[in-house]
């Protein structure tokens, strides 16, 4: 699983459109063993107060997960309550979410949220929290549903 930066952004300014993102995402992750990706970025104060529903038209979400997940998890509230999203707040570190991360003393609502995630085949997987000098919180986030070694 090497990448080769070079070969990862050796086209991206020649993306024109977000299906020509999507599909460059896909790609790569892909090429580097996941499964899915997700894309998103919205102001840090709107994830610290919880209210990111709240500015939907200041968010960017580009994702390859099968809708009805995206749906329940919106509908669920989940994103001021999951774990992986909170810990990217506070920390510059990439996340590797697996069985250990799952059990390693959440709140209710975050266990509820990885439990559930678990059960919709959301099951392992790398967030990369990004910073940008704008106050943007931006995470990226690769997840793979086949067991793996380590885990």
């Amino acid at each position: 699983m090497r990448a080769d930066i070079s070969k990862i952004l050796a086209d991206i300014d020649t993306l024109d459109s977000e299906r020509a993102f999507k599909a460059k995402f896909e790609s790569v992750w892909s090429s580097l063993g996941f499964d899915t990706y997700t894309y998103f970025s919205a102001a840090t104060d709107e994830m610290e107060t919880g209210k990111v529903k709240d500015y939907a038209d200041n968010v960017i979400y580009m994702s390859n997960l099968p809708q009805l997940w995206v749906q329940h998890y919106v509908e669920e509230g989940y994103v001021d309550t999951d774990p992986v999203a909170r810990e990217c707040l506070a920390s510059r570190l990439p996340i590797r979410w697996t069985e250990a991360y799952r059990s390693n003393g959440h709140s209710e609502q975050g266990l509820r949220m990885l439990d559930d995630a678990w059960e919709n085949g959301i099951r392992r997987g790398l967030t990369i929290p990004v910073r940008a000098a704008s106050l943007a919180f931006s995470a990226s986030t690769h997840s793979w549903a086949t067991k793996t070694s380590d885990a």
